[in-house]
């Protein structure tokens, strides 16, 4: 059994780190309001009708979380026929 490795993410030091195993946790730092964060795994490598949380298919909001372009494109595209139906 080998010893998982964590190391810092390039251009995101201080913030996050990815393991020898490619998971990806954020570490603990402070919010605009200087309230503590603390470290989170993000684990979750693909969304809930499983696209995968690549750099191409990832919409990052401006809460922080991440959202599926696919899976939102699916959803506008509905939306849209919806209008025009009615």
């Amino acid at each position: 059994m080998s010893d998982e490795i964590w190391r810092a993410v390039p251009g995101y030091e201080g913030a996050y780190e990815v393991s020898s195993e490619g998971r990806v946790r954020s570490l603990e730092r402070l919010d605009s309001r200087g309230r503590r964060r603390h470290a989170m795994l993000a684990s979750r490598t693909h969304c809930p009708e499983g696209h995968p949380y690549t750099e191409e298919n990832t919409y990052r909001r401006p809460s922080g979380s991440r959202a599926c372009r696919t899976c939102r494109r699916a959803e506008k595209a509905l939306r849209t026929q919806t209008r025009k139906a009615a």
